[in-house]
């Protein structure tokens, strides 16, 4: 398997966890103003919105043609923090309200 290809593929996906978040997100605040619960979903969905931002830093950032296989590496574990970092502020919002 090609390398280039995988972190493609990871690329694709930073953006397709950056939508699916957004408008998760923007579902889950209002569903949180429906119950008057918003301010905590509010501050979390702003959260949430840095994190995208810097989705999106990501996205830009991988340059195929002209990265070493250090830089590839480097920015793939940043790709990994995202990750995690986004799952762990989904599941910090479920435990908090369930």
């Amino acid at each position: 398997m090609n390398q280039n290809y995988f972190y493609l593929y990871m690329q694709k996906q930073v953006i397709l966890l950056m939508l699916i978040n957004l408008l998760l997100g923007a579902i889950y605040v209002f569903t949180c103003w429906i119950h008057d619960v918003i301010f905590i979903a509010l501050a979390w969905y702003c959260v949430v919105n840095v994190v995208c931002l810097w989705g999106w830093s990501l996205y830009l950032e991988l340059d195929i043609l002209n990265m070493t296989f250090y830089d590839l590496n480097k920015w793939y574990n940043k790709v990994r923090y995202f990750m995690y970092i986004i799952f762990g502020l989904w599941s910090m919002i479920f435990i908090l309200y369930v």
